[in-house]
């Protein structure tokens, strides 16, 4: 990818990339990539069928350059798609191995202060309650 940030896939002449067959969509899926250089892959439509890696893409997921997408019958080439940047390729699938390690965390930290805000919140509700 150059200027353009986004390809779309379908069955419909407007796509970038026309796929036919019977399990095609007329706008099936979409890849974009962010200002940062990292590739995400988005199904336009609940019906449709992709494969990343072997896997059903069930939400947006994130794409490498090693990565193997099959839309319908059709097996696309990554690599020779996208202009990926050497961070990326360098990077790969380590950075999700890391998000997902420290997610956890992260949620607990979250779960704590929404706890915090309730137990205020409640405790403001009482005192409202004995100052009426």
């Amino acid at each position: 990818m150059t200027t353009k940030r986004y390809i779309k896939i379908g069955s419909d002449p407007a796509n970038d990339i026309q796929l036919t067959g019977p399990s095609i969509q007329p706008f099936h899926a979409l890849i974009l990539q962010n200002t940062s250089g990292q590739v995400y892959l988005s199904a336009c439509v609940a019906q449709a069928n992709i494969l990343l890696n072997t896997n059903r893409l069930l939400h947006t997921e994130a794409l490498f350059a090693d990565d193997t997408l099959q839309i319908g019958e059709t097996i696309i080439d990554l690599k020779s798609l996208i202009s990926w940047p050497e961070q990326v390729q360098k990077i790969g699938k380590q950075a999700l191995v890391d998000q997902n390690v420290t997610e956890p965390a992260s949620k607990r930290g979250l779960s704590l202060q929404l706890i915090l805000i309730y137990t205020a919140v409640a405790l403001l509700l009482i005192l409202m309650a004995f100052y009426v």
